[in-house]
């Protein structure tokens, strides 16, 4: 899976009138240079000589009227402007790919592919895998493509129908998009298995303070919420290891790294076998939901996906009784 880049939300300005040479052999070269990190890797991406990548490269930047590239060694490494461009084309550019494929289902009268986009402890846990597995249990026939995204990024993935469905965490701050509960969940206290908290069914966060702490980065809304329960009014304070999600998160602590906060989906990718987990105290809950274009209702498909993983959740809590809410 792709994983998006955080550009600090700078959004480089593109005018119509800059794009007249723009075509899609430009944009496809650009993303191969920025999946292989040079253009002598990008050549075997896109079957094209260092040369001609490099005009196409030229010619771009010099449309767009900004550097998309900076060496660092050997290799190119997408500036601000760069990496703020590549988010917005790159759902574009996925849905010509997905072409071929589209051309087949249509050709055989199948169902319709479904495109779900998610932010990352929905789909790298078990929770949607989950749903999805039921679906294709009902619907044998269907297609399904999964996007992991960050969080930031699924409300425009939506409202622009680059997606037919989202799942994500509220609040949501879009007015494009109609959206629908799904779960609300606590968060629970990880740790290894066999090691400090273990055999505790309560922990309270200000004693995970103490420990090697293992956590999301600042702007991730978990640690947000999780250094509130942790410092108090006395700010952020020490935390030892910061990683980009939750999941990430919990392999670290399953490997002894240290204890930390987590969602319980990011959770439900290891299991009990791997990780220990406890009831957190004070109460963090974390509300989910399914999100779809405003202006569109949901296809039959759709709603029966929803479905099922509104039957996944139900049976959530049976696995997980940590993060039941009170």
């Amino acid at each position: 899976m792709k994983h998006a880049i955080d550009s600090g939300g700078l959004e480089p300005p593109v005018s119509p009138s800059m794009t007249s040479r723009i075509r899609l052999k430009h944009l496809q070269a650009f993303r191969a240079i920025v999946n292989a990190g040079s253009i002598t890797a990008a050549t075997r991406m896109v079957n094209l000589s260092q040369p001609a990548i490099s005009r196409l490269l030229a010619v771009l930047e010099e449309e767009l009227g900004f550097k998309l590239f900076y060496r660092r060694g050997r290799r190119l490494v997408a500036t601000v402007e760069g990496q703020s461009f590549f988010r917005r084309i790159e759902g574009t550019l996925s849905g010509i790919d997905d072409i071929p494929s589209i051309a087949a289902d249509v050709r055989v009268n199948s169902y319709g592919r479904l495109r779900i986009c998610s932010i990352g402890p929905l789909l790298l846990g078990d929770y949607l895998p989950k749903a999805t597995a039921r679906f294709q249990g009902d619907f044998p026939d269907a297609k399904v493509t999964m996007e992991w995204r960050r969080r930031e990024d699924i409300d425009e993935w939506v409202s622009s129908r680059q997606a037919d469905i989202g799942f994500t965490l509220l609040p949501i701050e879009s007015n494009s998009v109609t959206w629908r509960k799904l779960i609300t969940v606590r968060a629970v206290a990880i740790f290894p298995k066999g090691q400090c908290f273990d055999g505790r069914e309560t922990v309270h966060a200000s004693e995970l303070r103490d420990e090697t702490t293992v956590l999301p980065k600042q702007n991730v809304r978990l640690r947000q919420y999780s250094d509130a329960a942790m410092f108090g009014d006395q700010g952020d304070m020490r935390v030892d290891i910061e990683t980009s999600t939750a999941v990430t998160s919990c392999h670290l602590v399953a490997n002894n790294v240290g204890v930390g906060i987590s969602d319980p989906f990011s959770v439900s990718g290891l299991g009990r076998d791997r990780l220990g987990i406890a009831r957190l105290e004070p109460e963090l809950t974390l509300t989910y939901c399914a999100i779809w274009p405003k202006d569109r209702e949901p296809s039959q498909q759709a709603m029966d996906f929803l479905d099922a993983v509104a039957q996944v959740g139900g049976e959530f809590f049976e696995a997980f009784p940590e993060a039941c809410p009170v």
